[in-house]
């Protein structure tokens, strides 16, 4: 949540909850090959000038830039290393599924994103001639 300091009380307790959480998860679910199934990603605070407060950079399209920049590779982002230590390779990375608070994904959806996903007719390609 935005704050008027870059650390608001409760913020250890709240990413501690969410951390066992995701541990949970992971001994539940298992180790995906090369690195944890889940992980928990949270962008600490920067000073934002116009709104006077600390927030997360740019919010929900700050969140989608960090997390891509991460998965291909960047090191320089507001993700704290300790929470992200074990995310293993992102080239191990297949499928990306955000969902906001509110977002509802009914059982079996998820499922069936990925397999829509997988296709082979679904594959991105490039057309060599026109991007000439």
């Amino acid at each position: 949540m935005d704050s008027a300091t870059e650390r608001a009380p409760g913020d250890e307790a709240l990413l501690g909850a969410a951390a066992d959480g995701i541990a949970r998860l992971n001994q539940r679910y298992g180790r995906a090959p090369d690195c944890d199934r889940f992980i928990l990603l949270h962008r600490r605070r920067v000073w934002n000038v116009s709104e006077g407060k600390w927030i997360g950079w740019e919010r929900k399209r700050g969140k989608l830039h960090e997390l891509n920049r991460l998965l291909r590779g960047a090191t320089d982002t507001n993700l704290p290393g300790r929470r992200r230590s074990r995310a293993g390779r992102a080239s191990a990375v297949r499928y990306v599924i955000t969902l906001d608070a509110d977002t509802r994904l009914p059982h079996g959806v998820a499922r069936r994103l990925v397999g829509k996903m997988a296709h082979r007719l679904n594959r991105p390609t490039l057309d060599r001639a026109r991007s000439a």
